[in-house]
């Protein structure tokens, strides 16, 4: 099972913010790897959702690759399709048509962490308490930006994530 650590914030009122590092208050500080894979190619990540968020992720993972050697293999987004390489897909991946469903993105892509970044009713906490479920079901670890989900179940998907086996991460 791949191991990754829990989260490390930077000082709070930190002077030197980059604009990625703004549209992505705390989720850079998620992704620190264990000893063990020091000399691994990358972790496979899949970004569901590659708006301001999920673009400034990948930018972010780009400039820090040395630190961070993950591969993005996936992005799924309902306005721009899907795109998959797991070789690692550049900054801005000529996208397909969208997986019919989340469960097929989530099959194709064979990632080992899934970053959910999608834009989601603050009322119900959709549709990211479903992509993170499905997440589970597979189980792969989940990061994600979205507040809803923790709001919504909290205590559902962290007993969901503990029963597969896979850690669950969030920071907004």
């Amino acid at each position: 099972m791949n191991c990754w650590s829990q989260a490390r914030r930077a000082p709070p009122g930190s002077a030197n913010r980059s604009p990625e590092s703004a549209a992505l208050p705390q989720v850079r500080t998620q992704l620190f790897l264990c000893r063990s894979f020091d000399t691994v190619a990358g972790l496979r990540l899949a970004l569901i959702g590659y708006g301001n968020v999920g673009r400034a992720f990948a930018r972010l993972l780009d400039r820090k690759k040395s630190q961070f050697p993950f591969r993005i293999v996936a992005i799924h987004t309902l306005r721009h399709g899907s795109a998959f390489d797991t070789h690692g897909l550049p900054q801005e991946p000529a996208f397909g048509p969208p997986a019919q469903s989340i469960e097929e993105f989530l099959d194709r892509a064979t990632a080992e962490i899934v970053v959910e970044v999608t834009s989601l009713n603050p009322a119900t906490g959709e549709p990211a308490i479903s992509h993170i479920r499905a997440a589970f079901a597979r189980r792969v670890h989940v990061i994600t930006a979205n507040k809803g989900p923790i709001a919504h179940c909290y205590a559902s998907l962290r007993t969901e994530a503990a029963n597969a086996g896979v850690m669950f991460r969030f920071e907004s």
